[in-house]
């Protein structure tokens, strides 16, 4: 079942000028975690699609949950902006602190 991505998750992406984008929990792609010789298979062959074979994996156990989310994060900036050094990047925490933040407190 494919879950709507929450409305304020693109905001606060926005307002934290950290950009988020919802990837397709594409159907073809979860045969890929078939297994011969177990019940699921976490690390499918091929190389292709990883961040949305990786969702479909978690979906399959969030089955009662409200509401998920799955970042797959990049982790680099190629070169330097305002605030953000060239190097490691902590792409899509800014966005969700600011989510949990205003969600939890």
């Amino acid at each position: 079942m494919m879950r709507r991505w929450p409305p304020t998750s693109r905001a606060h992406a926005k307002a934290e000028n950290d950009p988020l984008w919802r990837l397709p929990l594409w159907p073809p792609y979860d045969s890929w975690l078939d297994s011969k010789v177990a019940d699921i298979n976490n690390a499918p062959s091929g190389g292709f699609a990883g961040s949305i074979t990786c969702a479909l994996f978690l979906q399959r156990f969030v089955e009662h949950a409200k509401s998920w989310l799955h970042v797959d994060i990049y982790g680099w900036t190629p070169s330097a902006k305002p605030a953000r050094p060239e190097g490691g990047e902590c792409q899509a925490a800014r966005a969700i602190y600011k989510l949990l933040s205003e969600r939890y407190g």
